[in-house]
């Protein structure tokens, strides 16, 4: 019976140790990939204007259809309606914002 126990609390630790270590794996990393961006960028310095200008391409057009979502005053039918009628992108012609550019994401978390 001892051995048997002992071997069950051999592996539980065994695996508590993994588990432990990935942890603190991911912790270490997440702490260098925030130190490095911070670095570049000294994004915790900059004004939220600032920030938004240094989006690139495909960041600042979904972070525009991300702040239609996340606008307050809009009404949740208009800014569905103007999702699925978007004319600023193809003017003259609207298309399905939602569709032709999978945007479902940042409307979700924009609501």
């Amino acid at each position: 019976f001892f051995s048997a126990a002992m071997s069950a609390l051999a592996g539980v630790l065994k695996y508590g140790a993994l588990v432990v270590t990935g942890i603190g794996t991911a912790l270490l990393w997440a702490y260098v990939v925030h130190a490095c961006h911070e670095g570049n960028t000294w994004w915790s310095e900059i004004t939220v204007p600032e920030r938004e200008l240094t989006f690139v391409s495909e960041q600042a057009f979904y972070l525009l259809y991300f702040k239609r979502a996340a606008d307050a005053d809009t009404p949740m039918a208009d800014v569905v309606h103007r999702l699925l009628h978007d004319d600023t992108v193809e003017h003259p012609a609207a298309c399905n914002a939602l569709r032709r550019f999978t945007v479902y994401p940042e409307v979700l978390l924009g609501l």
